[in-house]
């Protein structure tokens, strides 16, 4: 289900565009890990971690948002910049804030980063 945010013309995405894009770049973390460190779990969350923390910080979008459409920006500034990307990532790994919506309809660990998820124009 994507909307209107309130007080913006960014459209915010839906929970299943936000499950798929997290789902794919969980796979792709698991294929790194499993080509070449036997599985290790630790390494596929690190690397899961660092992927999206580079991809948001450099590129607004991690190889599953951009394949699903969609990308972060930063409220008020042109670039998503590394602090963020990271704030808002390490708040994902919590899944609490991740499941958190605020009343305006976004989810916790967006507003405490202060980025948004929205479609790619």
């Amino acid at each position: 289900m994507e909307s209107k945010y309130p007080d913006s013309n960014l459209s915010q995405v839906g929970l299943f565009r936000r499950l798929g894009a997290i789902t794919i770049d969980w796979v792709i973390s698991l294929i790194f890990s499993g080509a070449f460190f036997e599985n290790d779990s630790t390494v596929t969350l690190v690397f899961f971690s660092l992927m999206r923390v580079v991809l948001i910080a450099t590129n607004s979008a991690t190889i599953g948002q951009r394949l699903l459409g969609i990308r972060v920006v930063r409220l008020g500034v042109p670039i998503v910049g590394f602090r963020s990307a990271l704030v808002r990532t390490a708040l994902e790994l919590l899944v609490l804030p991740a499941l958190i919506n605020t009343e305006a309809g976004t989810p916790l660990h967006d507003q405490l980063a202060k980025t948004r998820l929205v479609l790619r124009k």
